[in-house]
């Protein structure tokens, strides 16, 4: 696990820890993390780059980002929900897509295509699946950290 910028006692989540998180959230019944009930979650997700899935309706917060819906239906975090806000990122000094997207870093590097690269998560605003991307690490985003395992 690599702690990077978390706190002592939490790391950031690998691609994997992604997987086990989003499958949870999708499978998870009405009111567990999410106004809405299951949805479907494929083992090929797990390898599947692109938006997949309709858990990311699940994890997006209800609350409105630069006054645009996030179409999200997950509870509050202090009730449970992932509550993702889609504040955007940063690419060189420039803010990009605050009220329709945000991304989340992963630990892990995508070898296959670069060193330079990692895997992240994506969630947009008029879309219900979530993507799964590897991106150049030059790229600001968000962070969830993830409490380790004890």
């Amino acid at each position: 696990t690599r702690q990077g910028i978390c706190p002592t006692g939490w790391h950031l989540p690998s691609d994997y820890e992604w997987n086990q998180l989003e499958e949870v959230i999708a499978l998870s019944a009405a009111d567990t993390y999410s106004t809405t009930g299951p949805t479907t979650w494929n083992s090929e997700y797990t390898t599947t780059s692109g938006y997949r899935g309709e858990h990311g309706q699940k994890m997006k917060s209800t609350t409105a980002v630069n006054s645009l819906s996030t179409n999200g239906t997950s509870k509050l975090y202090n009730a449970g929900g992932f509550d993702v806000l889609l504040v955007g990122y940063i690419y060189g000094n420039q803010a990009q897509s605050y009220g329709t997207n945000v991304n989340f870093w992963s630990s892990s590097s995508n070898m296959t295509e670069s060193t330079y690269t990692a895997w992240c998560r994506s969630f947009t605003y008029n879309y219900i699946a979530v993507n799964r991307q590897f991106v150049q690490k030059s790229h600001l985003f968000s962070v969830r950290c993830k409490q380790n395992d004890n």
